[in-house]
């Protein structure tokens, strides 16, 4: 069988798996119910992926892919030029969280599809790949232009920065997530979109330089470092 063709049935099962996610979620999909969606046998479907657990893995993988593709195309049709730093920054975040609850099951396989590559990559001793990286250079793009137009405080580095954005935006995400995916009234679901505003907001706080006059105060605080 040539390599293309190989290819070509791979990617045609790992789609499925992600259609067969939606249709009944990931912790029912059986072999078979793949096999099926493609029309292979599942002894075909057994030569390409042995073992349940790598062709979910596997799948997750190619989501996530896509998924993060998807953002970073969506921010290119904006034009970010005319922002500073600090502002791209934000855009970029609002527009990864509009992709990523979309609706609520694939919201849901965002985070199931993040579990299942950490679990992959514990398994295998290794780091799966770096799915996310086009969306963390976009990131550290704007954290760097907002470091050297001003609009970032420069108190620290660019890296611990992108760390504490990362760290925080990803843990506000699954929270949003878990919340909209329980059985809480729907006004309720709704309310709890405006944490994601008033986060954004501590953000901009954060990383946003003090006005001028605060740095009389801080021989006061010498002792603290």
């Amino acid at each position: 069988m040539d390599h293309k063709r190989k290819d070509r049935i791979s990617a045609a099962i790992l789609d499925a798996v992600i259609q067969c996610s939606y249709e009944s979620g990931v912790e029912e999909i059986q072999m078979t119910q793949v096999a099926a969606k493609i029309g292979i046998s599942s002894r075909t479907l057994n030569r390409y992926f042995p073992d349940k657990e790598e062709m979910i893995a596997s799948a997750s993988v190619r989501y996530l892919q896509k998924k993060y593709s998807e953002i970073i195309e969506k921010y290119k049709i904006y034009n970010a030029a005319g922002l500073n730093g600090l502002e791209s920054l934000l855009l970029f975040l609002k527009i990864q969280k509009e992709c990523c609850m979309e609706d609520m099951i694939s919201a849901v396989m965002l985070v199931k599809a993040n579990i299942n590559c950490v679990r992959a990559g514990i398994k295998n001793r290794k780091w799966i790949t770096e799915l996310d990286s086009e969306v963390r250079n976009t990131v550290l793009s704007s954290v760097e232009k907002g470091l050297a137009d001003g609009s970032i405080q420069t108190s620290m580095t660019s890296e611990q920065i992108l760390l504490f954005i990362s760290a925080n935006f990803n843990g506000l995400m699954q929270c949003i997530i878990h919340v909209l995916h329980s059985d809480l009234p729907d006004k309720r679901k709704k309310d709890v979109l405006i944490v994601f505003d008033s986060c954004m907001e501590m953000l901009r706080g954060f990383i946003t330089p003090p006005p001028p006059h605060t740095h009389t105060h801080h021989h006061h605080l010498k002792f603290l470092t």
